[in-house]
C-alpha cells in the first residue's frame, strides 16, 4: 500500500507542492485573515508568506534528491541514496498551526513520503481549512492525511498502526 506514491513521487511530488504553494499564495490573504482571527493576532500574514515560501522551496527539491556518489575526507567514496519512509505520522507543533504543519507535510511529499498529521490542538482550524487547498491541488489521495484530536491518544494509536512506518513528534510536546 502506498508504494506507488514512492516510485511517481520524484515526478509528481515537485508538481504537487507547486500546485499546493500557488493555491496556498492566491489564497493568503484569506488564510491571513483567518489565522489572526483564530490566534488573535496580526502574524498571520508573516505566517502565510513563511508557509508559502516552504512550499516553493520544496517544490524545487522535490525532484532533486536522487541518490549521488559523494567524495569524502579520506579516500573512498560514499553513496548516499534518499528512500521514502514510507507512511509519517506528525503530531504537528502548537504554534504557528499552518506553518507547522506544512512545514512537517511538505519534505514528507518532496522525499516520496505520505504524511498523516495530527494538527495542533489549539488552533485545529487552520489545518481543517487548509484542507481546501490541498483538495483544489490535485494531491492524490492518501499521500496527505490530517487528523485532530488529542495527541497523546492519537499517538498512541498512531504508533501501533501496522501501515505507519515512522511517527514525528517535536521533543514530545506537540500540539500544545
Amino acid at each position: 500500500k502506498g508504494a506507488w506514491w514512492a516510485k511517481t513521487a520524484e515526478l509528481l511530488g515537485a508538481k504537487t507542492l507547486y500546485n499546493i504553494a500557488k493555491n496556498s499564495a492566491a489564497r493568503g490573504d484569506e488564510c491571513a485573515k483567518r489565522l489572526n482571527a483564530l490566534q488573535g493576532g496580526t502574524k498571520g500574514k508573516a505566517e502565510v508568506d513563511a508557509t508559502s515560501n516552504t512550499l516553493f522551496t520544496y517544490a524545487g527539491w522535490a525532484d532533486k534528491y536522487g541518490g549521488a556518489a559523494k567524495g569524502v575526507p579520506i579516500r573512498g567514496m560514499a553513496l548516499a541514496m534518499s528512500e521514502p519512509v514510507g507512511t509519517i505520522a506528525a503530531l504537528c507543533p502548537g504554534t504557528d498551526p499552518l506553518l507547522g504543519l506544512v512545514g512537517l507535510m511538505a519534505p514528507a511529499i518532496a522525499m516520496g513520503s505520505r504524511i498523516t498529521a495530527v494538527a495542533s490542538t489549539a488552533f485545529p482550524l487552520a489545518a481543517t481549512d487548509f484542507i481546501q487547498i490541498l483538495e483544489t491541488s490535485d494531491v492524490p489521495a492518501g499521500v496527505v492525511n490530517i487528523l485532530t484530536g488529542d495527541p497523546a491518544e492519537l499517538a498512541t494509536h498512531l504508533a501501533s498502526h501496522m501501515n505507519v512506518d515512522a511517527v514525528w513528534s517535536l521533543n514530545g510536546h506537540a500540539a500544545q
